[in-house]
């Protein structure tokens, strides 16, 4: 009877590990808004976004009225990962509630949008 099962070698495992680098390592084109999460939420949203370029970026939360509610980020931010969280209250510290609120990334001449759930 043939085992249909292998020990991988070591130089499969290393080739793996390369191989998994450079996935992750690849620079993206574009200035990106990943999903948020929790969503819906209520206490604290995590709103990670990933900037291809350094740039000038702001990040805010509108309502769907376009209405901007409050400013989470903004600045010049490098190449990379960046996490901002939003908790639910407006730009005076109140808060807001519960409904579909968007968040906008705008880095250059591009806006990117995700919508969040808001549940009190």
């Amino acid at each position: 009877s043939t085992d249909a099962r292998r020990v991988p070698y070591a130089s499969d495992v290393a080739t793996a590990i390369l191989d998994m680098h450079e996935a992750t390592s690849i620079r993206p084109e574009k200035a990106s808004l990943e999903l948020i999460y929790p969503n819906p939420f209520n206490s604290e949203t995590v709103i990670p976004f990933t900037m291809a370029d350094a740039g000038d970026v702001d990040v805010g939360v509108y309502d769907l009225r376009g209405t901007q509610v409050k400013r989470l980020a903004q600045g010049l931010f490098p190449v990379g990962r960046h996490v901002v969280k939003w908790d639910g209250t407006d730009a005076d510290g109140r808060q807001m509630a519960s409904g579909v609120y968007v968040i906008r990334l705008a880095v250059r001449s591009s806006d990117t949008t995700r919508k969040v759930v808001l549940l009190r």
